[in-house]
């Protein structure tokens, strides 16, 4: 019997190929779009959790009524709070660094160095390729270090006990090591990612003003929050022991919910959104529901034509269930072969995809498979389910006397109903691409306050390379191609890093009664402002090295936090930083005020900023913030080969000991919304997607639609109609149904993308034009669909036409 039913399908199948194909094209895009998106949000919500404890193990973070939400600070706070909260089995610290690192043959720049206490194994089982944790916890000269590093260094040599030599670039000096442990590289689905992992030192605490990310593995059947609350009431009491403010709020964040549900200003690595997952989730599922509404409208348009069939089976003996099953067995059939071109597409598509996503995702987890064929196929036979029920319900006596069953009528109502669903869908993303693309060319665009044009940026990623910059400068300035050079701690884009300070001179009460607050704090040298072309409003810049620790810079935002009514009042008034060389507070003068500049991403609000100039004399005091780390290099553009040749020579004369790394301002500024520029792209494929799977849909019921009036448009020929009135008439019904779907979907889209832009703290507005276009968009595309067909049919014989039942 069921041989027969696929023998019969087949058939059925080969009888109207054009529209078999329009199905089976149409259900393969849309399994292979949901396939890939779903792989993506299955790899986004895997992250951090392949460890065997993920989920007792949480990230302490820290609040402030005045400071933005931060994750790194004193390393005295985890061993203090895990010895009051029993309910810590294990606490682990991580101190992010970067350096010179070198062995007998080869030197790199790294920046993915991390200090970390011997427990860090007991919070993070990591599997080791060769040696062991033991010493680790026992010999502070002792370091482990990725797969990839082993070889990148070692070769095909057995790493351990080999030495390697670090010259880190935090005030913390160098370091000679050996190697005791190579682990397996950490998968790309961890919030973190080290090649090189060091012995915390208690020392190191002492030796500079370092901050530190705390972990902590909390005992079975413990609760988070319960942790959490019990912490913020020991606070209170010893508060003073652990080094933190008394107005400090402890937070525990689970480690599986990081990537999606963390943006810190100083998180280790970008994490992602998840609004993002729901937007995809979303489109996944509404896309594929596109593809089943495609067959659901094109097996309805079809049963008036084949009602006379159903009637014959009826008469002939055959059940309702019978014919049911006969239909479903004709949609397994055509979804069957779907599935199968749409793992072909998969299967060449994926490299390309990858590419967009910037992931190395793969269909090897055959759980993926597991998750997805079940959903694909109900949805697959669900479609058919409701064309094969209303199939079965014709009348057979009037089937055979071509009379059209009522419920065939009913089903035009419906029809026309999913068709304005899709074109709602359809309008809902390219509206929603078009306000993504609309916010990425406003960042793009924005005026930032500062030159990032034409500007090179070199690491100076040792202690060695940190001393060497006033010959490096010279060497640099003998070309005449450059024309300004400056040096920083950081540069815009980059984690700001936080200083302590007191201003008693302010009209605020809760800052200057404060025993010490946390300020972004910016170190420079003296011709940083001026490369930066940063406006300064009141005062002014940094002349000369006496400058350093006697005198400060603020900005706009520091003006107004610190209650002076304007930029003039805030000069010569006193500032008191925290020196970590002596442990003590001194006061300093503003000496000039500059313009609101963006140093970190328009997703955050201008932050108060002190700039500071750095000197080696505090670079000696162990404050790692006042060492230059980085080299800024502005340009005239021409001959940029050439340039950079010279700047690389230029490095060489200045008798650097590893090899010349550069990027650009205006690059490392833009991979700030890398996630965002990924995003949109993603979007508008898959919307465009939407719309074509729409667009052969309309196809296959346009020819439908017509095949059903060539009777009426042979008539209104005879009568004097031209083509261009026929295309009128038949496209009507059409149009309105792509204005009705484009006037429900505007407001809707409007909502999401609204929500998607409170992320922005600068963000452009919901334009007319971005909706306007994407309804016009679809009404072209609608118009193009149904022409050509319509077209057709309108210049062909009217007698012949007349000739047809």
């Amino acid at each position: 019997m069921i041989k027969n039913y696929i023998s019969l399908a087949w058939r059925n199948l080969k009888k109207k190929p054009l529209f078999a194909a329009i199905n089976c094209i149409g259900l393969a895009i849309g399994i292979t779009s949901f396939v890939f998106i779903a792989i993506f949000v299955l790899d986004e919500l895997s992250y951090d959790k392949y460890y065997n404890n993920s989920h007792r193990i949480y990230r302490l973070t820290y609040a402030a009524q005045d400071n933005l939400p931060w994750l790194k600070d004193v390393p005295a706070v985890a061993p203090g709070i895990a010895s009051k909260a029993p309910e810590i089995e294990r606490f682990t610290r991580l101190f992010q660094s970067g350096g010179l690192v070198t062995n007998d043959t080869v030197a790199f720049n790294e920046e993915k160095i991390f200090f970390a206490d011997a427990s860090f194994f007991n919070v993070f089982n990591l599997p080791f390729v060769s040696g062991n944790t033991n010493e680790f916890a026992t010999d502070p000269n002792s370091i482990v270090i990725s797969n990839r590093t082993a070889k990148k260094y070692f070769g095909n040599e057995n790493p351990i006990g080999k030495e390697l030599k670090i010259a880190g670039n935090d005030g913390l000096g160098d370091f000679n090591l050996k190697v005791t442990g190579v682990y397996k590289d950490l998968p790309h689905n961890a919030h973190f990612h080290f090649d090189f992992l060091i012995p915390y030192r208690e020392q190191m605490a002492s030796q500079s003003n370092i901050g530190v990310y705390t972990y902590l593995l909390l005992s079975p059947n413990i609760s988070g929050k319960a942790v959490e609350e019990k912490l913020n009431r020991l606070k209170q009491q010893y508060f003073k022991e652990w080094k933190v403010d008394a107005k400090t709020i402890f937070g525990l964040q689970p480690v599986t919910s990081i990537h999606l549900q963390s943006d810190f200003f100083d998180e280790i690595e970008v994490n992602s959104n998840k609004k993002i997952i729901y937007i995809f989730s979303i489109t996944a599922f509404l896309i594929l529901l596109i593809a089943c509404i495609n067959y659901i409208n094109i097996s309805l348009a079809q049963s008036i034509k084949r009602s006379k069939e159903i009637g014959v089976r009826k008469v002939l003996g055959a059940s309702k269930r019978q014919v049911i099953l006969q239909f479903i067995t004709e949609s397994f059939v055509l979804l069957s072969i779907a599935i199968v071109i749409s793992f072909l597409l998969i299967q060449a598509g994926l490299p390309m995809f990858n590419q967009l996503t910037k992931k190395s995702l793969s269909l090897q987890n055959n759980w993926y498979l597991i998750i997805l064929l079940p959903v694909i196929i109900s949805l697959g036979l669900l479609s058919a389910l409701y064309p094969a029920v209303v199939l079965s319900n014709f009348n057979p006596i009037l089937a055979l006397k071509n009379i059209v069953p009522a419920g065939a009528l009913k089903t035009i109502t419906l029809r026309k109903g999913l068709l304005t669903f899709q074109f709602l869908i359809a309008v809902i993303l390219l509206v929603c691409t078009g306000v993504i693309y609309n916010q990425l060319s406003f960042i793009r665009n924005r005026n930032l306050g500062f030159e990032k044009e034409k500007v090179i940026v070199i690491p100076l990623q040792s202690s060695h390379a940190q001393a060497q910059y006033s010959v490096l400068k010279q060497e640099l300035l003998k070309n005449t191609n450059v024309l300004k050079v400056s040096a920083s701690h950081s540069i815009p884009g980059d984690e700001m890093e936080g200083g302590i300070y007191r201003i008693p001179s302010s009209f605020v009460k809760e800052i200057s009664n404060s025993t010490g607050f946390a300020e972004n704090t910016l170190f420079v040298d003296t011709d940083y402002l001026g490369l930066m072309q940063i406006r300064m409003l009141v005062g002014k810049g940094f002349l000369n090295s006496e400058d350093n620790n006697s005198n400060f810079i603020i900005n706009e935002t520091a003006v107004k936090k610190y209650g002076w009514n304007n930029a003039e009042q805030a000069i010569g008034k006193t500032i008191e930083y925290f020196d970590p060389g002596d442990r003590t507070f001194h006061p300093a003068l503003i000496i000039g005020v500059v313009s609101n500049f963006h140093y970190q991403s328009l997703r955050s609000q201008i932050e108060p900023l002190i700039l500071r100039l750095s000197n080696l004399q505090e670079s000696s005091h162990r404050n790692y913030l006042a060492t230059l780390t980085t080299v800024s290099v502005k340009i005239n553009g021409t001959n940029l080969q050439k340039t950079l040749e010279e700047l690389k020579d230029a490095w060489k004369n200045s008798n650097m000991l590893y090899p010349f790394e550069y990027s650009f301002l205006d690059d490392r500024i833009k991979k700030l919304y890398s996630s965002d520029e990924k995003l949109g792209n993603i979007f508008g494929k898959f919307s465009f997607i939407a719309l074509f799977i729409t667009c052969i849909g309309l196809f296959g019921i346009s020819i439908l639609t017509l095949e059903h009036r060539t009777k009426e448009i042979g008539i209104r020929k005879v009568l004097g109609a031209s083509v261009r009135n026929i295309v009128s008439i038949v496209s009507k019904d059409f149009l309105k149904l792509v204005f009705i779907a484009s006037c429900i979907a505007f407001p809707i889209a409007g909502y999401f993308m609204h929500n998607w832009l409170e992320d922005f703290a600068y963000r452009t507005k919901l334009s007319w034009w971005i909706f306007a276009g994407a309804g016009l968009v679809a009404l072209a595309i609608a118009l193009i669909t149904i022409g050509f067909q319509t077209i057709k049919t309108a210049i062909s014989n009217p007698v012949k036409s007349l000739r047809t039942e």
